[in-house]
């Protein structure tokens, strides 16, 4: 067993992951359709004073995820003016020694 327990959102999940949890739940999709689109007013042009935000967010989990596109992404973050790289994450998990996320401040300082 891997887990005490887990949420699953259909029978075919729970059946397949009967081996990996003591107790496993299905808690069905909520959404049954998607609502209309909307429309949003143009977007602010980035600045220094106000950079686009590129964000990513992961667990532990994903880090080989982070790492596999660390490399385009650092280089494509040096090209850029007026964009900013956040990470959201566990900082035990990503600010270690072995793999440092790629951090955009500034206009061309890539650091961290």
């Amino acid at each position: 067993m891997c887990s005490p327990g887990i949420q699953v959102t259909t029978e075919a999940l729970r059946q397949r992951l009967a081996d990996r949890a003591q107790r496993i739940e299905v808690m069905p999709n909520q959404l049954q359709k998607l609502p209309p689109l909307r429309s949003f007013p143009a977007a602010t042009p980035a600045s220094a004073e106000r950079p686009l935000v590129i964000g990513w967010g992961g667990s532990c989990g994903h880090r080989e995820d982070l790492r596999a596109i660390a490399p385009a992404l650092i280089a494509w973050l040096r090209r850029q003016r007026q964009v900013r790289f956040e990470l959201m994450g566990d900082p035990v998990a990503f600010g270690n020694s072995q793999m440092d996320p790629p951090t955009k401040t500034g206009e061309s300082d890539v650091s961290r």
